[in-house]
């Protein structure tokens, strides 16, 4: 519930990348009615942050567990809805890290992903060689390997969520880029000039539009 009109209010995405898409999925699962998703170009465009082939899925971030955390918390929800939509959305393949023992990097995750319950493993470079000797590992002397790291299927996850958030009843309008956004009064909504000439309300509006967000704010 937002703001505790949450089933009422008018939700207005702008951007529809991973995040845009994922906020809008969320709403409509939580069951806010009202969500449109707008974008300026269409779902899953060559331009935006979120397309391609894939995306490193891992959970090494140094000595700060928060992104850890979160990171493993994401790989629960993406099993959920791989099985909810019987697309394949991420392949586990496993990540090497080579580093050294008093960097502030490779042993700090170690022991973090040790302390979250992941299959992280030290190995010796004799191990890591034998395992991976498609690997130079001179002048490294800390190995570890992650066989719960994965790649995403970046595009796939893209249309699958675009497929699911039009199945909740939510809208995507694409070619709909918006060019300013103003709120006058807080007791009015917010009002969207689109670069076609069109104007939208809402009561909430959120930007999920990564580098393009200067051009509005």
């Amino acid at each position: 519930m937002i703001g505790g009109k949450s089933f009422m209010q008018r939700i207005v995405i702008v951007g529809a990348g991973i995040v845009g898409l994922s906020t809008a999925y969320a709403l409509l699962k939580q069951g806010v009615r009202n969500v449109t998703v707008l974008e300026q170009a269409v779902v899953d465009h060559p331009r935006g942050t979120s397309h391609g082939l894939s995306r490193l899925l891992r959970f090494e971030y140094g000595s700060d567990i928060f992104y850890s955390q979160l990171v493993q918390a994401s790989v629960n929800l993406w099993r959920e809805l791989q099985q909810q939509s019987s697309q394949t959305l991420y392949s586990p393949t496993g990540l090497l890290v080579l580093g050294h023992e008093r960097d502030n990097f490779t042993q700090p995750c170690y022991h973090i992903l040790r302390e979250l319950g992941l299959p992280i493993q030290q190995l010796s470079l004799k191990e890591c060689r034998t395992r991976f000797p498609q690997f130079m590992t001179y002048g490294f002397n800390y190995c570890t390997y992650n066989s719960e790291a994965a790649i995403l299927h970046a595009s796939t996850c893209l249309q699958t969520l675009k497929r699911l958030i039009l199945d909740l009843g939510g809208t995507i309008c694409e070619a709909s880029k918006v060019v300013r956004i103003a709120h006058e009064h807080t007791q009015r909504p917010l009002r969207l000039y689109l670069a076609s000439g069109e104007e939208l309300s809402a009561d909430r509006v959120v930007l999920a539009i990564g580098p393009w967000i200067h051009y509005l704010l």
